[in-house]
């Protein structure tokens, strides 16, 4: 099925192709390829993100999307699944996910324990899936895609129309702050060995996710990501205030952490703290009062690396090891 559509000086031409579950519409602007439109998924994709014109091909995208499902509502009207094997970019601003951590080892390396300590034993066969396949904001764009099917028209022309509410909205900026943070943290484990990062691990029936949780020498943490696009962010002592308004950023980490820490305690022989961490991504600042949470550990994106390098040892790589072979795997988190 083809359409075309005069846009200015510019014809837009739109194909709609559908095969194996994906339903895609191509586009053409003055017959040159663009990218395409996931009509079940709600995201434009450009054909070559790195020219010059990307940005614009995107908004073409976007743009013949909206004529196109206001002219073919129905069609998109799709079941809701768990999971789209297509895994775009959510907005034009929303760089791609970063490849995922490669799977560790199995469990721990022997010839690093201690005499004495012993493996943990294999998982068994009800293990679940194993989240270290799990690329940053995977968790979001789900739930984002989830959204933007609920109104699909509505929520495009807010895209066009820059409106930064409603809809998909919250959820696609989730996406960009977990992509964001997920980025720092793959660098800083590189810059800094013997940390592991695990990524939206959802913990219960409704949804409820971890953005990320990183396990390494310096203890055990639960990442909490947090995008403030252009907004001036300061942190007190008992708050995070985001354009001069307090949020629940801390007691929401507060929360989060103390549910990890007793579904790790739950699957883990030796009981570990787990720290709260808040990290800011995409303020125009972010600056601190003279007295900051002492339970709390809040960073801006930019000072995660020196924060991951200036920690000192608490966990023994071994016991590392065995602390991410039990966080890895789905029954860990999602108990009966």
């Amino acid at each position: 099925m083809g359409d075309d559509q005069e846009f200015g000086a510019d014809t837009t031409t739109t194909t709609l192709w559908s095969r194996f579950g994906q339903k895609r519409l191509y586009v053409k602007v003055d017959g040159e390829q663009v990218g395409y439109w996931d009509v079940i998924g709600g995201d434009a994709t450009a054909a070559d993100p790195g020219h010059p014109q990307a940005t614009e091909h995107l908004a073409a995208i976007e743009s013949a999307a909206l004529g196109w499902l206001a002219r073919h509502e129905k069609e998109t009207e799709a079941p809701v699944r768990a999971k789209d094997p297509v895994s775009g970019p959510v907005s034009t601003g929303v760089p791609p996910p970063l490849p995922s951590q490669s799977v560790q080892t199995e469990l721990s390396s022997p010839a690093l324990m201690p005499p004495g300590a012993s493996a943990l034993p294999a998982p068994p066969a009800d293990h679940g899936r194993d989240l270290s396949l799990n690329k940053p904001g995977d968790s979001a764009r789900e739930m984002a895609r989830a959204k933007f099917r609920e109104a699909p028209i509505s929520n495009l022309a807010k895209r066009l129309m820059g409106r930064q509410t409603g809809g998909d909205w919250t959820w696609r900026q989730g996406v960009r702050g977990e992509q964001e943070v997920g980025s720092a943290l793959y660098n800083a484990t590189l810059r800094t060995r013997g940390w592991l990062v695990l990524h939206g691990i959802t913990r219960n029936a409704r949804g409820t996710d971890v953005d990320h949780l990183l396990i390494g020498p310096g203890g055990i943490f639960s990442i909490n990501a947090k995008f403030h696009e252009g907004k001036k962010v300061w942190l007190s002592e008992h708050a995070i205030w985001v354009g001069g308004k307090a949020t629940h950023h801390l007691r929401d980490a507060r929360s989060e952490a103390k549910k990890v820490k007793e579904l790790l305690d739950a699957a883990y022989p030796s009981p570990r703290d787990v720290t709260p961490v808040v990290v800011i991504a995409g303020s125009s600042s972010f600056s601190r009062g003279k007295k900051v949470p002492s339970d709390v550990v809040v960073r801006h994106v930019s000072e995660i690396a020196d924060w991951v390098a200036g920690m000192k040892e608490k966990i023994r790589p071994w016991e590392v090891e065995q602390l991410y072979g039990v966080a890895r795997w789905e029954r860990t988190w999602l108990q009966p």
